[in-house]
């Protein structure tokens, strides 16, 4: 998955290498797939990854467009290969010209950042554009954020929450936790809590901390929305135990206070304590 274009309002999706190369996703793009890709796609899982460069390689020779794409995200995080990011442009482009949605939006982060080609935001917004048009929900979420925050794009809060909700209905975590903090303020969208509680908990059952908290907090104040402690203590106390600062904090809130949970000033000692520790270190 890839980070377009970052803001704290947001959450955040990490550029992860293993996470980026969807071999059956891309393989789908073409009617049909040559042995010699599948071969490469077992190579690969199996971390041989010059010798799926080498299979890869032969198929891209005959402009075939999933190892086209493939080739580039080995060179843009040196698989098999030395770490080449004019090189993965360079794949992604020929691979982009197969409608891959995978390789646009690859793409697009390359000149969003400058990586091996010169940085140019509406670029990488065009070629978010053509990923987007093409059902791609990563791509849906990263034009979403630039039309939010007028990176390559005129700012258009409407046009970011439409992109939003086309990528939260196809499941996309990060894209429902936005749709909902917009639905929360009333950015682009008329203000309705019980939508933003919605794509909280629908955000939340994909895993994203952030939502967790977020649906937490709607429940335990009540705005908007039917209280429910018992539900914002699961929401918060699953967003403290992976970590974050500001669940830890409330829930040791909670517990010093018997909210939606029996009175434990150890337990809520125990959860101030680590909120210090998360947000200061150890040191």
């Amino acid at each position: 998955m890839c980070l377009f274009f970052g803001n704290p309002s947001f959450a955040q999706e990490k550029r992860q290498e293993d996470d980026v190369l969807r071999l059956p996703d891309a393989a789908k793009a073409e009617q049909q797939t040559p042995p010699e890709f599948l071969q490469g796609v077992e190579s690969y899982r199996l971390k041989k990854f010059a010798v799926a460069h080498d299979q890869w390689l032969e198929l891209a020779n005959k402009n075939y467009g999933p190892a086209l794409y493939n080739l580039g995200v080995l060179y843009e995080f040196g698989r098999g290969v030395s770490p080449d990011y004019a090189q993965a442009a360079n794949f992604y482009e020929q691979a982009a010209e197969h409608d891959i949605p995978q390789a646009l939006n690859n793409l697009a982060r390359l000149f969003a950042f400058g990586y091996g080609v010169e940085k140019d935001l509406e670029i990488a917004a065009d070629y978010l554009e053509a990923a987007a048009d093409l059902g791609f929900a990563e791509a849906q979420f990263n034009l979403g954020i630039a039309y939010a925050e007028g990176q390559g794009v005129d700012v258009d809060d409407f046009e970011a929450v439409r992109l939003f909700e086309e990528a939260a209905q196809s499941g996309h975590a990060s894209a429902q936790y936005n749709l909902a903090t917009f639905y929360q303020t009333g950015r682009g969208v008329q203000r309705d809590l019980q939508k933003a509680l919605h794509w909280y908990k629908r955000a939340a059952r994909s895993g994203d901390v952030l939502a967790d908290f977020g649906a937490g907090k709607l429940m335990l104040s009540g705005e908007g929305v039917r209280q429910n402690l018992k539900g914002a203590v699961t929401h918060i106390n699953r967003a403290a135990n992976a970590g974050m600062t500001a669940a830890q904090n409330q829930l040791a809130i909670l517990y010093a206070h018997g909210t939606g949970l029996k009175t434990d000033m150890e337990t809520a000692l125990m959860w101030f304590t680590m909120s210090d520790v998360s947000a200061y270190g150890t040191d």
